[in-house]
C-alpha cells in the first residue's frame, strides 16, 4: 500500500510540473502586441508634433503617417488573435497531458513491472557470489604448477614471471608485483617483464603511475 501512496505522490508531482506552465495564461504574445502598439502611437504623436514645427513636409509626415498606421493595425489584430485563441488550446493540451501519463505509466508498469512481488529488504538480499571467469578460473589453476617450479628452482625468472602474469589474471595485485619484482631482479634485461611490473604497480596504485611503475615502463 505505502508503494502505491509513493507512486501516487510521484505522479502527481510529476503532473503538476508538467500540466502547470500549460494551465498558465501566456500573456507573453498579446503583451508583445499590445506594447507595439503602444509604441505605434507614441510614433504618431511624435510625427503630429514634428510636423507642425515644421520639421517634415506634409508628403513626408503623411507618408509616414500611413506606415505607422498599418503597423499599429496589424499589433492590434495580433493582440486580439492571442487573446482569444490562447487560453483554450492549452487547457484541452493540459487535460490530454494529465489523462494520458497516469494511464501510459500504469499499463506499463503493470505490463513490465512486478507489483505482486514481496518488498524485500536490500539488507536482507543474498548477493550471489560472483562467478570468475573462463581465464582467471584457468590462472588459478595453474599457480600451483608455477609454485612448484619455483620451489625447484627460486632462480628461474621465467617462473617468476609466469606467476606475476597469473597473479595479474586472477587479480592478484599484491602478489602479481612481487613476483614480478623478484623475475625482474632475476632478469633485468628482459623489457617484457619490465613491462609487466609497471602494469601490476599502475593498477595496485589504483591507475595512478608511481614513480616505481614509471620507471619500469622508462626500461621496457
Amino acid at each position: 500500500m505505502i508503494f502505491w501512496i509513493i507512486l501516487a505522490g510521484l505522479t502527481g508531482a510529476l503532473l503538476a510540473w508538467t500540466v502547470w506552465p500549460l494551465l498558465r495564461a501566456k500573456p507573453d504574445d498579446a503583451t508583445r502586441a499590445a506594447y507595439d502598439a503602444a509604441v505605434y502611437y507614441d510614433q504618431l504623436q511624435e510625427l503630429e508634433r514634428d510636423r507642425t514645427r515644421g520639421l517634415i513636409d506634409d508628403g513626408q509626415a503623411e507618408a509616414a503617417r500611413i506606415e505607422i498606421e498599418r503597423r499599429l493595425l496589424a499589433a492590434g489584430r495580433a493582440a486580439g488573435l492571442t487573446g482569444r485563441a490562447g487560453g483554450r488550446r492549452h487547457l484541452a493540451l493540459a487535460a490530454a497531458v494529465a489523462l494520458a501519463v497516469p494511464l501510459v505509466a500504469l499499463s506499463l508498469y503493470l505490463d513490465l513491472g512486478s507489483p505482486g512481488q514481496p518488498g524485500e529488504p536490500f539488507a536482507g538480499r543474498d548477493a550471489a557470489p560472483a562467478e570468475p571467469s573462463g581465464l582467471v578460473a584457468e590462472a588459478r589453476a595453474r599457480l600451483d604448477a608455477v609454485r612448484a617450479r619455483i620451489e625447484a628452482d627460486p632462480q628461474d625468472a621465467q617462473a617468476w614471471f609466469d606467476l606475476g602474469r597469473l597473479h595479474l589474471v586472477s587479480g592478484d595485485l599484491a602478489g602479481a608485483s612481487v613476483a614480478l619484482a623478484r623475475a625482474r631482479a632475476l632478469a633485468p634485461e628482459r623489457t617484457e617483464i619490465a613491462s609487466a611490473q609497471g602494469e601490476a604497480l599502475a593498477r595496485l596504485a589504483e591507475g595512478m603511475v608511481t614513480a616505481e611503475a614509471r620507471a619500469a615502463f622508462a626500461t621496457a
